[in-house]
Parts: structure tokens; C-alpha cells; sequence
């Protein structure tokens, strides 16, 4: 039974192909290296084989992230208060559209959220993470350049100064082991404890056939075998 329907696939779609576009023709190729552009990518793949794995990944990747990130823009427009991570928000140097189009993190927890609450949580995303960052990490260190810093591998930028004298690759080190430990175990062990395995639910569909059978086996007399009659 298809638990996500034909009209919120196709949304989410053509969603991350028009954010796809707008981003392409104005990034390099490496930005989207970037873990949560990478998200986009797969969470469309996640929608159509409505996938718990990739749904549970992508949470355990992202989530707090998005919601960090959701709290800084959220505090510089309700507040005043600078921002230390979403800068690129208030840059008049980027095209209006462009900043537009990076609110996709804003609505990506509630996304996620609903992912884990329809499917459940897969307990194998969080290694999935892991093995993804041993990827992204040195491609983003490789195929990208220290002013954009694709996900924070030169070091975070509001502590360049506690990272002089570093050598880079020491810091591409420590962000493969931070991040996971930092911005994906919590979320993990959160999840373990508060979401259902995929497993553990029956469609309602299928949960109502049981229920039927159930009660039919219980409203039924037991049989009596006939005894038989020698003759």
C-alpha cells in the first residue's frame, strides 16, 4: 500500500528540480557537495521508494542542523541578533532569489519529522552517516576551495582564530569526526528512544484485516469432532 501520496511526490520533485536549477546557475558543481544539498537529492529518491533508510538518513544527517539554522535566521529577524551561521541570508551581494531558495532548511525538520512519525526510525541510518561523511568530507576538501568551506572543512567560521596553525587536513580530520559525534549520535540515540522501527506498525489496511481475523477466530465456536461409530 503506497503511504505517500502521488501529488506530494511529485511536489517535492519538481521542488528540488527548480531549487536544482536556481543553485546551478549560480554555484559551482562542488556546492552541492554541501551535505544538505545532498539531502535534497536524496529524499526525492526517498519519497518514491518510500524508503525508511533513507528517510532515518537523512534525519540523523540533517535535523539538527536544519534546526540550528532555523534558529539563527529566526533570531536575526525577530531579535537583531547576528547571525554566526546562515550570513549568506543577509548578503546584499546574492541575488534576492537565491537567498529565497536556501529557506528549504527552514521547512526541511518539519519534512524530516514527518518522514521518522509516517515510516519510523531505521537504526542503520546512523552508519549510513558515517559512511557518507568519510566520502563528502574529502571531496568537499578536494573539489572546493577554503572561501566557500563546503561543509565547514577548513573549520567552522566563526573560530578561524582558535584554527590558525592548523594544518588542513588535520581539520578536514576533525570535521569527518565532530560532525557525526556532535550533529548526528544525539539525534540517533533521540530517535532510537522515541521512534517506532519501521517494522513495528502494520498499514492500516493490513492492521484492520488482522483485527478482523482476530475477532472472527475469537467469535467462533471451537469444532467438535464427531466421534465415529464402529460397526
Amino acid at each position: 500500500m503506497k503511504r505517500i501520496p502521488f501529488w506530494a511526490k511529485a511536489t517535492f520533485t519538481v521542488w528540488v528540480a527548480i531549487w536544482l536549477w536556481l543553485y546551478a546557475t549560480y554555484y559551482p558543481t562542488a556546492h552541492f557537495l554541501w551535505m544538505c544539498h545532498v539531502g535534497n537529492v536524496v529524499l526525492v529518491a526517498a519519497f518514491w521508494l518510500e524508503s525508511p533508510l533513507l528517510f532515518s538518513w537523512q534525519a540523523v544527517a540533517l535535523l539538527a542542523a536544519d534546526l540550528i539554522w532555523t534558529y539563527d535566521v529566526c533570531a536575526r529577524l525577530i531579535f537583531g541578533i547576528p547571525l554566526k551561521i546562515a550570513t549568506y541570508i543577509v548578503d546584499p551581494s546574492l541575488p534576492i532569489w537565491l537567498r529565497v531558495a536556501s529557506l528549504f532548511h527552514a521547512a526541511m525538520p518539519w519534512i524530516l519529522i514527518w518522514g521518522l512519525w509516517r515510516f519510523g526510525y531505521d537504526r542503520r541510518a546512523f552508519w549510513c552517516q558515517l559512511a557518507s561523511c568519510s566520502v563528502l568530507f574529502p571531496l568537499s576538501y578536494w573539489l572546493g576551495n577554503k572561501a566557500d568551506n563546503i561543509n565547514w572543512v577548513h573549520g567552522p567560521p566563526f573560530a578561524q582564530e582558535m584554527q590558525q596553525g592548523i594544518p588542513p587536513l588535520v581539520l578536514v580530520a576533525v570535521a569527518m569526526l565532530v560532525y557525526p559525534l556532535v550533529m548526528s549520535l544525539l539525534p540517533h540515540l533521540i530517535f532510537m528512544a522515541l521512534a517506532r522501527r519501521p517494522q513495528e506498525r502494520l498499514p492500516k489496511a493490513a492492521k484492520r484485516v488482522s483485527d478482523d481475523k482476530a475477532v472472527i477466530s475469537a467469535s467462533s465456536p471451537p469444532l467438535q469432532s464427531t466421534p465415529t461409530t464402529r460397526a
